[in-house]
């Protein structure tokens, strides 16, 4: 059977670039932060984690760029980063599709030409701002932009989305249904965004991300764009010490409630337990989890509950949420590559506002970094209405 391997990672968050969010992390640091200009609105959170410049596109207009979303180009940003020259390789394209995930995708441009339907009537609404505000826009914008002629598609699955695609994009491509994939995953910050989830009760009232902390009490909303080049490889291990190895991928859920993850983690262990059995892992062989860990008080305890019940509480876990804050429908695919350099750095940064672990939820997380205990890593991603998905990732070295 053919290898996926991913290959070309790419991200964008409110720390910088790959290399600027890595050392962010090590370092102890986090990117959230008061908000500014027409980021800041009249809310009771002042703060998140945002991107404070999307770098300019070449390839768009100025028209273009006026009119597209925010994800759209964050979205672009990122495929631009990991496509590279393969643009201008038409068979390259050919072959070549999008998988892109998001929570919650364009609404600001819905909620502008909605805003300005009701003040201005029907002449308020942008010709194309409908088309522009869609969840497939940014997918659409990244075809058009990079050449990539093979499937196109949008998933949105809440906070799990981007995992999600990363997942269907390895199906198509084992299957040979397209020859490779580039995955990306985003979600752009906007005043609107930010006041739903206060009203969800899920925000930290401060505007800080605790996982895992025995004072967590929420989390904090970020905004972010990854992306990563999905292909078969025939050869039988990993060799190439720029490329990893996706051994699994898995998803289940919870049937339970469309906020609150199930209190006994049934769908979350089943997960990790399908995981294993699909790549043929023992418990003992994963080098360390990259938790979802949220900060809010149920998530984190369902997750630590489903962890050590199928892992033990010995094997590391790291939650990178509050460094780089929640970026939901983004934060599967922001994560699994930081997570993938934690692999390469043999390194696992300590949880950055996890000062005082709560000794409830018994498993080995906490604000130092520590080594992986092999070259594996289990990514999970659990979203509202109980959807979690899982992979199961190997570096070719040996931590």
């Amino acid at each position: 059977m053919k290898r996926i391997v991913l290959r070309r990672p790419s991200i964008l968050t409110c720390l910088g670039d790959e290399h600027a969010t890595w050392n962010a992390l090590v370092a102890g640091e986090t990117g959230i932060r008061e908000l500014s200009g027409d980021m800041r609105d009249d809310l009771p959170i002042t703060r998140a984690a945002v991107i404070e410049h999307i770098p300019e596109l070449a390839c768009l207009d100025f028209s273009e760029r006026r009119r597209s979303s925010r994800a759209a180009l964050l979205a672009l940003s990122v495929a631009a980063d990991t496509v590279g020259t393969y643009s201008r390789d038409q068979q390259w394209g050919d072959s070549c599709g999008i998988f892109l995930g998001t929570g919650i995708g364009a609404m600001g441009v819905l909620c502008n030409a909605f805003h300005g339907y009701r003040t201005r009537g029907l002449r308020g609404i942008p010709p194309l701002g409908v088309p522009t505000g869609m969840p497939s826009a940014p997918a659409a914008l990244i075809s058009q932009k990079l050449g990539l002629r093979g499937a196109s598609q949008t998933i949105s699955t809440a906070c799990a989305s981007s995992l999600d695609a990363l997942g269907m994009a390895a199906m198509c491509v084992r299957a040979e249904a397209i020859e490779r994939a580039i995955v990306v995953g985003v979600e752009a910050f906007q005043p609107e965004m930010l006041a739903g989830f206060i009203r969800t009760g899920a925000l930290d009232s401060l505007g800080q991300a605790c996982p895992f902390d025995v004072n967590r009490n929420g989390f904090a909303l970020g905004e972010g764009a990854a992306a990563v080049l999905v292909e078969a490889d025939s050869t039988e291990a990993c060799n190439a010490t720029d490329e990893f190895e996706l051994l699994s991928y898995c998803a289940t859920s919870d049937a339970h409630h469309l906020t609150a993850p199930d209190p006994e983690g049934v769908g979350a262990r089943r997960m990790i337990t399908d995981l294993l059995r699909i790549a043929r892992i023992e418990a003992s062989d994963v080098g360390f989890v990259k938790a979802h860990g949220t900060g809010t008080r149920l998530n984190d305890a369902t997750e630590a509950l489903a962890i050590r019940s199928v892992l033990g509480s010995d094997v590391p876990v790291v939650s990178f949420k509050g460094a780089i804050g929640h970026t939901i429908g983004a934060s599967g695919l922001i994560e699994v590559i930081l997570a993938l350099r934690a692999l390469s750095e043999c390194l696992i940064p300590g949880t950055v506002g996890c000062q005082d672990p709560d000794p409830d939820l018994c498993i080995a997380v906490g604000p130092h970094s520590v080594r992986p205990r092999s070259n594996t890593v289990i990514a999970n991603a659990l979203g509202f209405g109980g959807q979690n998905s899982s992979v199961l990732l190997r570096s070719p070295g040996v931590a």
